[in-house]
């Protein structure tokens, strides 16, 4: 089992906005029920929480995975809900929930025992309410990870490749 407590922050660049602002923190647990390393295949169970300004958000999923010699391959299936101005709801603000459900396909190399590089692509369902379809979005990009004992960094940018067609609102 894993645990682990993080904020998160973004970059803003609007105007009388600039800079890097405090978002939320997230709660995050990872149970490891299948080794990759020992089992023919690595399955863990994700949850997380993320506590923010504008509301909260819940994810869920599975994560398999295998390694073999220097490869590490990985699926995962996430769901994932949110739900802003949970705080400070108004006419002008109204409280929203969104869902979405997605699938990430990755492949890493390790180059040495400490790094790795690959690459991913997640297709992400999104819904409104969880009742009504919104749109189908494809994320692909690089991806290296750093892991150094117990401290581990990974750079993965993901750019936008399609964005589905929104049914009327």
């Amino acid at each position: 089992f894993r645990s682990k407590l993080a904020p998160s922050w973004h970059w803003s660049d609007t105007p009388g906005d600039h800079g890097f602002e405090y978002d939320a923190i997230k709660l995050e647990g990872v149970y490891f029920w299948k080794n990759p390393n020992l089992e023919p295949i690595g399955v863990a169970f994700l949850g997380a929480v993320n506590f923010g300004k504008r509301g909260l958000e819940a994810e869920t999923g599975v994560i398999v995975q295998k390694d073999f010699d220097k490869w590490v391959l990985a699926y995962n299936l996430m769901f994932a809900t949110e739900a802003e101005n949970l705080y400070n709801h108004d006419d002008t603000h109204p409280n929203t929930t969104t869902g979405a459900i997605t699938n990430n396909f990755g492949a890493a190399y390790s180059v040495t025992n400490d790094l790795r590089a690959g690459a991913e692509i997640s297709i992400e369902n999104s819904f409104r309410e969880w009742s009504h379809y919104d749109s189908t979005s494809v994320y692909a990009g690089p991806v290296i990870n750093y892991n150094c004992g117990n401290f581990w960094v990974t750079f993965g940018p993901d750019f936008l490749l399609t964005r589905g067609v929104k049914d009327a609102p």
